[in-house]
Protein backbone atom coordinates (compact mmCIF):
# COMPACT_ATOMS: atom_id res chain seq x y z
CA UNK A 1 0.00 0.00 0.00
CA UNK A 2 3.10 2.35 0.45
CA UNK A 3 4.38 1.40 -2.55
CA UNK A 4 1.12 2.67 -3.97
CA UNK A 5 0.88 5.89 -2.09
CA UNK A 6 4.29 6.82 -3.39
CA UNK A 7 2.91 5.91 -7.21
CA UNK A 8 0.19 9.24 -6.23
CA UNK A 9 2.87 11.26 -4.57
CA UNK A 10 5.48 10.92 -6.86
CA UNK A 11 3.31 11.95 -10.25
CA UNK A 12 3.94 8.43 -11.58
CA UNK A 13 0.63 7.70 -11.86
CA UNK A 14 0.11 10.99 -14.10
CA UNK A 15 2.72 8.70 -16.15
CA UNK A 16 1.02 5.55 -16.19
CA UNK A 17 2.13 3.85 -13.88
CA UNK A 18 -1.24 1.78 -12.85
CA UNK A 19 -0.48 -1.57 -11.83
CA UNK A 20 1.25 -2.31 -8.13
CA UNK A 21 2.50 -6.44 -8.21
CA UNK A 22 3.36 -8.74 -5.70
CA UNK A 23 6.01 -11.14 -6.53
CA UNK A 24 6.27 -14.64 -4.98
CA UNK A 25 5.25 -14.82 -1.44
CA UNK A 26 2.03 -13.32 -0.73
CA UNK A 27 0.39 -16.55 0.17
CA UNK A 28 1.25 -19.24 2.77
CA UNK A 29 -0.81 -22.98 1.45
CA UNK A 30 -4.34 -23.51 1.06
CA UNK A 31 -7.04 -24.23 3.41
CA UNK A 32 -9.48 -27.18 4.03
CA UNK A 33 -11.97 -26.42 0.64
CA UNK A 34 -8.78 -26.21 -1.27
CA UNK A 35 -8.15 -22.47 -1.73
CA UNK A 36 -5.29 -20.04 -1.53
CA UNK A 37 -4.74 -18.67 1.55
CA UNK A 38 -2.91 -15.15 2.09
CA UNK A 39 0.20 -14.72 4.34
CA UNK A 40 -2.04 -12.81 7.72
CA UNK A 41 1.16 -11.31 8.68
CA UNK A 42 1.79 -9.06 5.36
CA UNK A 43 -1.87 -9.30 4.42
CA UNK A 44 -3.96 -8.77 7.89
CA UNK A 45 -6.63 -7.21 6.61
CA UNK A 46 -6.83 -9.96 3.49
CA UNK A 47 -6.72 -9.53 -0.14
CA UNK A 48 -9.90 -7.92 -0.80
CA UNK A 49 -9.49 -4.94 1.60
CA UNK A 50 -5.90 -4.59 0.07
CA UNK A 51 -7.42 -4.38 -3.65
CA UNK A 52 -10.63 -1.90 -2.16
CA UNK A 53 -7.41 0.39 -0.73
CA UNK A 54 -5.63 0.05 -3.97
CA UNK A 55 -8.64 0.74 -6.62
CA UNK A 56 -9.27 4.02 -4.39
CA UNK A 57 -6.17 5.45 -5.13
CA UNK A 58 -7.08 4.87 -9.36
CA UNK A 59 -4.56 1.83 -9.08
CA UNK A 60 -4.84 -2.31 -9.97
CA UNK A 61 -3.14 -5.08 -7.80
CA UNK A 62 -1.05 -7.68 -9.42
CA UNK A 63 -0.41 -11.32 -7.63
CA UNK A 64 2.05 -14.07 -8.58
CA UNK A 65 1.06 -18.02 -9.60
CA UNK A 66 2.27 -20.54 -11.14
CA UNK A 67 0.40 -23.37 -13.85
CA UNK A 68 2.53 -26.05 -12.34
CA UNK A 69 2.07 -27.90 -8.29
CA UNK A 70 3.92 -25.07 -6.94
CA UNK A 71 5.30 -21.80 -7.80
CA UNK A 72 9.10 -21.87 -7.89
CA UNK A 73 9.46 -20.90 -3.36
CA UNK A 74 7.62 -24.31 -3.31
CA UNK A 75 4.07 -22.57 -2.38
CA UNK A 76 1.21 -24.09 -4.00
CA UNK A 77 0.80 -23.19 -7.65
CA UNK A 78 -2.32 -23.83 -10.10
CA UNK A 79 -2.05 -26.76 -12.02
CA UNK A 80 -5.74 -28.43 -12.13
CA UNK A 81 -6.90 -26.01 -9.85
CA UNK A 82 -6.64 -23.36 -12.74
CA UNK A 83 -10.86 -22.98 -12.51
CA UNK A 84 -11.16 -22.72 -7.94
CA UNK A 85 -7.57 -20.07 -8.64
CA UNK A 86 -9.37 -18.11 -11.13
CA UNK A 87 -12.98 -17.88 -9.79
CA UNK A 88 -10.72 -16.78 -6.26
CA UNK A 89 -8.90 -14.00 -7.84
CA UNK A 90 -11.92 -12.41 -9.54
CA UNK A 91 -13.52 -12.86 -6.38
CA UNK A 92 -11.29 -10.70 -4.45
CA UNK A 93 -10.83 -8.01 -7.40
CA UNK A 94 -7.59 -9.16 -8.70
CA UNK A 95 -6.79 -7.41 -11.78
CA UNK A 96 -3.22 -9.04 -13.59
CA UNK A 97 -1.74 -11.99 -12.79
CA UNK A 98 1.93 -13.46 -13.70
CA UNK A 99 1.26 -17.34 -14.20
CA UNK A 100 4.81 -18.43 -13.43
CA UNK A 101 6.34 -22.10 -14.30
CA UNK A 102 8.21 -23.67 -12.17
CA UNK A 103 7.66 -27.63 -12.61
CA UNK A 104 5.98 -30.13 -14.86
CA UNK A 105 8.10 -28.78 -17.80
CA UNK A 106 7.06 -31.88 -19.83
CA UNK A 107 2.98 -30.59 -19.84
CA UNK A 108 4.03 -27.67 -22.11
CA UNK A 109 2.09 -24.05 -23.03
CA UNK A 110 -1.40 -26.32 -23.01
CA UNK A 111 -1.48 -25.57 -19.14
CA UNK A 112 -0.99 -21.37 -19.39
CA UNK A 113 -4.41 -21.86 -22.35
CA UNK A 114 -6.01 -23.81 -19.95
CA UNK A 115 -5.29 -20.98 -17.41
CA UNK A 116 -6.36 -18.34 -19.50
CA UNK A 117 -9.54 -20.05 -20.62
CA UNK A 118 -10.82 -20.28 -17.45
CA UNK A 119 -9.84 -16.62 -16.41
CA UNK A 120 -11.57 -15.06 -19.05
CA UNK A 121 -15.02 -17.07 -18.30
CA UNK A 122 -14.78 -15.39 -15.09
CA UNK A 123 -15.88 -11.94 -16.64
CA UNK A 124 -13.29 -10.11 -14.76
CA UNK A 125 -11.12 -8.28 -17.11
CA UNK A 126 -7.39 -9.63 -15.86
CA UNK A 127 -4.24 -9.14 -17.46
CA UNK A 128 -2.55 -12.54 -17.79
CA UNK A 129 1.03 -12.77 -18.10
CA UNK A 130 3.31 -15.87 -18.38
CA UNK A 131 6.55 -17.33 -18.08
CA UNK A 132 6.23 -19.99 -20.53
CA UNK A 133 10.42 -20.84 -20.87
CA UNK A 134 9.70 -21.17 -24.79
CA UNK A 135 12.52 -20.13 -27.13
CA UNK A 136 10.81 -21.28 -29.96
CA UNK A 137 8.82 -18.24 -31.97
CA UNK A 138 5.48 -19.06 -32.03
CA UNK A 139 1.95 -17.57 -32.21
CA UNK A 140 0.64 -19.52 -29.56
CA UNK A 141 1.79 -17.18 -25.95
CA UNK A 142 -0.23 -14.21 -27.94
CA UNK A 143 -3.48 -15.90 -28.30
CA UNK A 144 -3.21 -17.13 -24.26
CA UNK A 145 -1.59 -14.18 -22.76
CA UNK A 146 -1.38 -10.24 -22.69
CA UNK A 147 1.97 -10.28 -22.19
CA UNK A 148 4.37 -13.40 -21.81
CA UNK A 149 8.60 -13.59 -20.82
CA UNK A 150 10.47 -14.39 -23.82
CA UNK A 151 13.89 -15.38 -21.66
CA UNK A 152 15.34 -16.48 -18.44
CA UNK A 153 15.26 -14.19 -15.00
CA UNK A 154 16.75 -10.75 -15.78
CA UNK A 155 19.28 -9.45 -12.95
CA UNK A 156 21.10 -5.98 -12.78
CA UNK A 157 23.88 -6.33 -14.99
CA UNK A 158 24.12 -4.43 -18.23
CA UNK A 159 25.01 -7.59 -20.25
CA UNK A 160 22.20 -9.08 -19.32
CA UNK A 161 20.13 -7.07 -20.04
CA UNK A 162 21.28 -6.77 -23.51
CA UNK A 163 20.83 -10.52 -23.73
CA UNK A 164 17.07 -10.33 -22.74
CA UNK A 165 16.35 -7.69 -25.33
CA UNK A 166 18.32 -9.39 -28.01
CA UNK A 167 15.65 -12.38 -27.40
CA UNK A 168 13.17 -10.28 -27.15
CA UNK A 169 13.65 -9.26 -30.57
CA UNK A 170 12.68 -12.18 -32.60
CA UNK A 171 9.04 -12.23 -31.05
CA UNK A 172 7.87 -8.92 -32.85
CA UNK A 173 5.64 -10.43 -35.22
CA UNK A 174 3.29 -11.20 -33.00
CA UNK A 175 3.64 -8.27 -30.84
CA UNK A 176 0.77 -5.34 -30.38
CA UNK A 177 -2.07 -3.78 -28.77
CA UNK A 178 -3.26 -6.58 -25.94
CA UNK A 179 -0.10 -8.99 -26.96
CA UNK A 180 3.65 -7.58 -25.60
CA UNK A 181 7.22 -9.58 -25.71
CA UNK A 182 8.11 -9.20 -22.17
CA UNK A 183 11.99 -9.24 -21.75
CA UNK A 184 11.61 -8.95 -17.93
CA UNK A 185 11.04 -6.46 -15.20
CA UNK A 186 13.32 -2.86 -15.46
CA UNK A 187 16.37 -3.32 -13.38
CA UNK A 188 16.74 0.62 -12.59
CA UNK A 189 17.57 0.67 -8.83
CA UNK A 190 18.91 -2.39 -8.60
CA UNK A 191 22.61 -3.51 -7.79
CA UNK A 192 25.24 -1.46 -9.71
CA UNK A 193 23.74 -0.37 -12.44
CA UNK A 194 24.78 2.93 -13.37
CA UNK A 195 22.12 5.83 -14.53
CA UNK A 196 23.69 5.76 -17.92
CA UNK A 197 22.85 1.98 -17.99
CA UNK A 198 19.84 2.93 -16.46
CA UNK A 199 18.71 4.99 -19.21
CA UNK A 200 19.56 2.24 -21.98
CA UNK A 201 17.31 -0.53 -20.02
CA UNK A 202 14.69 1.97 -20.28
CA UNK A 203 14.94 3.33 -23.64
CA UNK A 204 15.19 -0.34 -24.87
CA UNK A 205 12.25 -1.40 -23.48
CA UNK A 206 10.08 1.25 -24.05
CA UNK A 207 11.19 1.07 -28.23
CA UNK A 208 10.51 -2.33 -27.85
CA UNK A 209 6.62 -1.87 -26.91
CA UNK A 210 7.86 -3.91 -23.95
CA UNK A 211 5.73 -3.81 -20.36
CA UNK A 212 7.15 -0.95 -18.35
CA UNK A 213 7.40 -2.79 -15.02
CA UNK A 214 9.77 -1.70 -12.36
CA UNK A 215 11.57 -4.77 -10.37
CA UNK A 216 12.71 -2.94 -7.69
CA UNK A 217 11.70 -0.70 -4.06
CA UNK A 218 10.54 2.39 -6.18
CA UNK A 219 10.35 4.36 -3.21
CA UNK A 220 14.40 4.15 -2.82
CA UNK A 221 15.03 5.13 -6.09
CA UNK A 222 17.30 8.48 -6.33
CA UNK A 223 15.76 11.53 -7.86
CA UNK A 224 17.69 11.16 -11.04
CA UNK A 225 16.75 7.40 -11.37
CA UNK A 226 12.93 8.80 -10.98
CA UNK A 227 13.26 11.19 -13.39
CA UNK A 228 14.90 8.28 -15.72
CA UNK A 229 11.56 6.28 -15.27
CA UNK A 230 8.76 9.12 -15.44
CA UNK A 231 10.70 10.46 -18.48
CA UNK A 232 7.15 11.44 -20.09
CA UNK A 233 8.37 11.25 -24.23
CA UNK A 234 10.29 7.93 -23.77
CA UNK A 235 6.70 6.84 -21.79
CA UNK A 236 4.23 7.71 -24.65
CA UNK A 237 6.86 6.17 -27.45
CA UNK A 238 6.22 3.15 -25.23
CA UNK A 239 2.24 4.04 -24.97
CA UNK A 240 2.28 4.29 -28.76
CA UNK A 241 -1.41 3.29 -29.52
CA UNK A 242 -0.08 1.48 -32.78
CA UNK A 243 2.04 -0.67 -30.50
CA UNK A 244 4.43 -1.68 -33.49
CA UNK A 245 7.58 -3.48 -31.44
CA UNK A 246 10.62 -1.96 -32.95
CA UNK A 247 13.36 -4.13 -33.71
CA UNK A 248 17.24 -4.25 -34.60
CA UNK A 249 18.18 -2.10 -37.33
CA UNK A 250 21.35 -4.82 -37.78
CA UNK A 251 22.43 -7.98 -36.59
CA UNK A 252 26.30 -9.22 -37.44
CA UNK A 253 25.95 -6.18 -39.90
CA UNK A 254 22.75 -7.52 -42.07
CA UNK A 255 20.17 -5.12 -41.89
CA UNK A 256 16.37 -6.08 -40.79
CA UNK A 257 13.69 -6.63 -41.74
CA UNK A 258 13.15 -5.15 -45.13
CA UNK A 259 9.50 -4.91 -45.74
CA UNK A 260 8.19 -6.47 -49.01
CA UNK A 261 6.78 -4.41 -52.11
CA UNK A 262 5.72 -4.85 -55.90
CA UNK A 263 7.55 -3.99 -59.02
CA UNK A 264 6.91 -3.84 -62.54
CA UNK A 265 7.45 -7.64 -64.27
CA UNK A 266 9.52 -5.38 -67.17
CA UNK A 267 12.46 -5.46 -64.53
CA UNK A 268 15.33 -7.91 -66.42
CA UNK A 269 18.80 -8.78 -65.96
CA UNK A 270 19.44 -6.35 -68.93
CA UNK A 271 17.82 -3.83 -67.35
CA UNK A 272 20.01 -2.23 -64.65
CA UNK A 273 16.68 -0.55 -62.88
CA UNK A 274 13.06 0.60 -63.30
CA UNK A 275 11.89 3.61 -61.53
CA UNK A 276 14.37 3.09 -59.54
CA UNK A 277 13.94 -0.78 -58.77
CA UNK A 278 17.07 -3.10 -58.81
CA UNK A 279 16.79 -5.72 -61.66
CA UNK A 280 17.90 -8.28 -58.97
CA UNK A 281 15.65 -7.06 -56.04
CA UNK A 282 12.94 -8.72 -57.96
CA UNK A 283 14.15 -12.52 -58.15
CA UNK A 284 13.23 -14.92 -55.88
CA UNK A 285 14.19 -18.78 -55.06
CA UNK A 286 11.96 -21.19 -53.95
CA UNK A 287 13.85 -23.45 -51.42
CA UNK A 288 11.75 -26.97 -50.81
CA UNK A 289 11.90 -28.14 -47.11
CA UNK A 290 10.41 -31.51 -47.62
CA UNK A 291 10.36 -34.19 -50.10
CA UNK A 292 6.84 -33.21 -51.36
CA UNK A 293 7.90 -30.20 -52.80
CA UNK A 294 4.47 -27.92 -52.12
CA UNK A 295 6.02 -26.76 -48.58
CA UNK A 296 9.35 -23.61 -49.41
CA UNK A 297 11.26 -21.13 -47.74
CA UNK A 298 10.45 -17.82 -50.57
CA UNK A 299 14.36 -16.78 -50.75
CA UNK A 300 15.63 -13.35 -51.57
CA UNK A 301 19.11 -14.25 -52.96
CA UNK A 302 19.79 -9.96 -53.47
CA UNK A 303 19.17 -9.95 -49.44
CA UNK A 304 20.22 -13.17 -48.40
CA UNK A 305 16.97 -13.39 -46.67
CA UNK A 306 13.54 -15.22 -46.40
CA UNK A 307 9.85 -14.13 -46.95
CA UNK A 308 8.03 -14.06 -43.23
CA UNK A 309 4.96 -12.09 -42.56
CA UNK A 310 4.50 -9.14 -39.35
CA UNK A 311 2.06 -8.09 -38.09
CA UNK A 312 0.96 -4.36 -39.12
CA UNK A 313 -1.31 -2.44 -36.38
CA UNK A 314 -3.45 -0.38 -38.22
CA UNK A 315 -4.00 -2.66 -41.48
CA UNK A 316 -6.98 -5.49 -41.29
CA UNK A 317 -4.15 -8.50 -41.92
CA UNK A 318 0.00 -8.95 -41.76
CA UNK A 319 1.99 -7.85 -43.89
CA UNK A 320 5.32 -9.54 -45.75
CA UNK A 321 8.34 -8.62 -45.08
CA UNK A 322 11.99 -10.41 -45.11
CA UNK A 323 13.95 -11.69 -42.48
CA UNK A 324 17.23 -14.00 -42.13
CA UNK A 325 16.15 -17.48 -42.82
CA UNK A 326 15.18 -19.36 -39.80
CA UNK A 327 14.33 -22.98 -40.38
CA UNK A 328 12.54 -23.04 -37.14
CA UNK A 329 10.29 -19.88 -37.73
CA UNK A 330 6.87 -21.18 -38.76
CA UNK A 331 5.89 -17.49 -40.23
CA UNK A 332 8.66 -18.24 -42.97
CA UNK A 333 6.74 -21.74 -44.41
CA UNK A 334 5.19 -21.44 -47.47
CA UNK A 335 2.62 -23.61 -49.01
CA UNK A 336 2.22 -23.94 -52.84
CA UNK A 337 0.70 -26.34 -54.30
CA UNK A 338 1.24 -28.05 -57.79
CA UNK A 339 2.01 -27.24 -60.27
CA UNK A 340 3.50 -24.01 -59.27
CA UNK A 341 1.23 -22.00 -61.94
CA UNK A 342 -1.79 -22.67 -59.92
CA UNK A 343 -2.72 -21.49 -57.36
CA UNK A 344 -1.85 -19.16 -54.32
CA UNK A 345 0.78 -19.32 -52.21
CA UNK A 346 -0.06 -20.20 -48.78
CA UNK A 347 1.37 -18.89 -45.32
CA UNK A 348 2.04 -22.15 -43.35
CA UNK A 349 1.57 -20.31 -39.88
CA UNK A 350 -2.03 -17.87 -40.57
CA UNK A 351 -2.93 -20.06 -43.27
CA UNK A 352 -3.79 -16.56 -45.45
CA UNK A 353 -2.63 -16.34 -48.95
CA UNK A 354 0.16 -14.07 -51.03
CA UNK A 355 -1.96 -11.14 -52.51
CA UNK A 356 -1.66 -7.37 -53.74
CA UNK A 357 -3.71 -4.96 -53.83
CA UNK A 358 -4.48 -0.82 -52.82
CA UNK A 359 -2.60 0.60 -49.53
CA UNK A 360 -6.13 0.09 -47.29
Amino acid sequence: LSTAKFFVSSGMTSRGYTYICSDDGWDTARDSTGHLQPDPRKFPSGIPALVDQIHALGLKLGLYGASSSVVCSGRPGSLYLEERDARTYAEWGIDYIKEDNCGEYALGVARFQAFADVINRTGKPIVVSTEPFSTTVTPLHSRFANLWRTGNDIDASYDTIVNRIDLNDKWAPFTGPGQWADPDMIQCGNGGLTEAECRTNFGLWAVAKAPLILGTNVMTLTRSMLDVVMNEGVIRVNQDPLGIQATKRSANGRVSPKFVGLAPCTVTDIEPSVNGVKASSVKWQLQPLDSTNTTFHIYHPDTKRCLSTRPYIGRHLPVPVLLPCNASDVTQVWDIPKPLTVGGIINRNLGLALTAGDST
